[in-house]
């Protein structure tokens, strides 16, 4: 390894010391590799922001800011290839591992330029959509490149080291456990099928120990994994779950479903399913485009009321019944209703007898009044009689 930090850590570095004032330095870069440069190791002097060119755009827009092209400096082509060193450049992976093991021969006095992208910076898939196609960021390069201005007089320091970082062998202790993590414990089970990126299951077993993958990489893993956690699913949900082939004969019904269907003893695979119920959804699916979704029905030959939904999987030529038993809500639902009608019609009544009441108290009230009248102005005639004598 060169003792010399990269292009971007040297400009900023340059920057840092032409400029003291700045607060900080933002790399914008086509490479997305090149945001983690400085994540793994901490390079003094190194840009403190690193960008994209998708988030450069992003951060532009978000700001109105849209520059034209007569804003922007030209860019200009740079002399990579022309050195007076024993450069040996590749780009690809396979091109790169090649000659790296190359290496393995003892041969020295060579400068190595390794680029994993094929084609290098220019063939980086971020500048796809950039304006420009792979061709012509290639016949770009075949230019003349312009050599670079002179340096300012105030040069930073560009040197760094590097420390060996021995990989530590896991023990097989560790390994067993990155392998029982991925379910591939027992030698049987190891398929090597290469998904993850690494030859071997114990291979990635061992990256696993080293940090340097995960066990979600193993993908047939997540695949049985996402199996097993939907089986868990199936057999576990309260609602009753049912798959149908093309032929509307069952594949899978889950225990939920067959103790709604009175079933649970029985062999269902392959059997029809209007044997087991007469799904009116299961009939109307495809003339309502595939999708019923909560419909609810009364079915006297389950003597339950269900909640169905009916989803054809056109894809895979199968029909998805979910069931959900809604008889004892419906029941509470009745009842419920049951004593509002009840509620209501013995207030009808109580309303009716205040009325008669009301009536009634009235009517009493009218003849005590009438007596009354009656009453007093007999009162009334016998006193006037009485002083009309004494006058006389």
């Amino acid at each position: 390894l060169c003792p010399v930090v990269s292009p971007a850590v040297a400009q900023a570095r340059l920057m840092h010391k032409t400029h003291p004032e700045l607060d900080g330095v933002a790399y914008l870069t086509s490479c997305p590799a090149a945001r983690r440069e400085w994540e793994r190791e901490a390079v003094p002097g190194a840009p403190e922001y690193v960008l994209t060119v998708e988030q450069a755009d992003a951060l532009l827009r978000e700001a109105e800011i849209l520059p034209g092209r007569e804003e922007a400096e030209p860019l200009r082509s740079l002399p990579a290839w022309q050195s007076p060193l024993r450069t040996v450049r590749a780009d690809g992976p396979d091109r790169c591992r090649a000659l790296l093991e190359a290496l393995k021969g003892g041969e020295k006095g060579y400068f190595l330029q390794l680029r994993l992208c094929p084609g290098g910076c220019r063939g980086n898939a971020a500048l796809k959509g950039r304006g420009t196609s792979l061709l012509e960021r290639f016949a770009a390069a075949e230019k003349k490149a312009e050599f670079l201005p002179e340096l300012p007089g105030v040069c930073p320091d560009l040197s760094r080291s590097f420390s060996p970082c021995p990989a530590q062998e896991p023990s097989e202790e560790e390994i067993q456990a990155a392998l029982a993590a991925v379910g591939r414990q027992k030698k049987e089970d190891r398929i090597d099928c290469g998904a993850c990126g690494y030859r071997t299951c114990r291979a990635l077993a061992r990256a696993i120990c080293r940090g340097r993958a995960e066990p979600r990489m193993c993908l047939p893993f997540v695949r049985e994994q996402a199996g097993r956690m939907s089986g868990f699913l199936a057999d576990h949900t309260p609602n009753g779950v049912v798959i149908l082939d093309r032929e509307k004969r069952v594949l899978l019904m889950n225990p939920a479903a067959r103790t709604l269907l009175g079933t649970r003893e029985k062999p269902v695979e392959g059997i029809p399913f209007e044997r087991f119920l007469h799904c009116e959804g299961l009939e109307q699916v495809n003339e309502a485009g595939g999708r019923i979704l909560d419909v609810q029905r009364q079915y006297p030959e389950i003597s339950a009321v269900v909640e169905e939904s009916v989803l054809a999987v056109e894809e895979h030529e199968m029909y998805l019944i979910l069931l959900r038993d809604v008889t004892e809500e419906e029941r509470r639902r009745e009842s419920r209703m049951q004593l509002c009608s009840d509620t209501a019609e013995l207030a009808q009544k109580v309303i009716e007898k205040q009325m008669r009441v009301a009536q009634e108290i009235a009517s009493l009230l009218g003849e005590t009044t009438a007596e009354t009248k009656l009453a007093l102005n007999r009162l009334k005639r016998s006193i006037l009689d009485e002083m009309s004598g004494e006058r006389s």
